[in-house]
């Protein structure tokens, strides 16, 4: 898992079956090395512009929207948790 910060919403016309219903938001890693990397996450818990969340990453992001299944969504990034930004080392922040 990593941190990042919810940058903005994506508004797909059209999404695969089984994600409809899913928000896609644009999130920037906190420490990222590249500035400006951005990534498409699933968001089903619903983060705000500016909130910093925990996104994981691969396999496991189609696995969070659908637990036990071993077939999975294709997915790249999903937000698995919304962190109050008090709660982060301010180094992390950056």
């Amino acid at each position: 898992m990593r941190l990042a910060l919810v940058k903005g919403i994506a508004w797909p016309s059209r999404k695969i079956d089984g994600i409809e219903g899913t928000r896609i938001v644009l999130v920037s890693p906190a420490g990222s090395t590249d500035e400006g990397e951005t990534l498409a996450a699933a968001d089903p818990l619903q983060a705000s512009v500016g909130d910093y969340v925990l996104i994981t990453e691969g396999q496991a992001a189609g696995a969070a929207l659908q637990p036990g299944n071993p077939r999975a969504y294709p997915l790249d990034a999903a937000i698995v948790a919304i962190i109050q930004p008090d709660e982060v080392r301010p180094r992390l922040l950056d």
